[in-house]
């Protein structure tokens, strides 16, 4: 066994890529947590970006054999959880400068205030298409 601490899964973890993005998981926001004990049993909670991700199954068999390699665990549990949607805001900044994201997710669109000019062209729109 080569050690089980919180550095050396988080090590194992970072050299684990997405194959369909060729980035680490760790970067790409996939690991929600990582919880280890004296017994030796490990626990990783991954969150992917969709539910029925192509790539998944390669990833979940590459955590397994990089963390196991690493830490030299028997006793390991990978979970993938569904706690809320996964977005490209969840990735390092360093990914986020990549593409050009802010580091900081931008508040959602306001919506048009009713009695808007918007509100008042849809509702002409909609007469005109009634009147026909």
């Amino acid at each position: 066994m080569t050690g089980l601490d919180q550095t050396t899964v988080d090590a194992a973890l970072i050299s684990v890529t997405d194959p369909a993005l060729g980035e680490n998981i760790v970067d790409l926001g996939y690991v929600r947590s990582v919880r280890t004990d004296g017994s030796g049993a490990i626990q990783i909670d991954l969150r992917l970006p969709s539910e029925d991700y192509p790539p998944a199954a390669a990833i979940l068999q590459e955590v397994r054999a990089q963390v196991a390699v690493a830490t030299g665990a028997k006793n390991m549990e990978i979970k993938l959880v569904r706690d809320g949607l996964w977005t490209p805001y969840d990735m390092s900044d360093r990914i986020k400068v990549v593409l050009g994201l802010p580091s900081v997710e931008p508040p959602p669109p306001a919506m048009p205030r009713s009695g808007s000019g918007i509100d008042r062209l849809i509702k002409g729109l909609m007469r005109r298409i009634s009147i026909r």
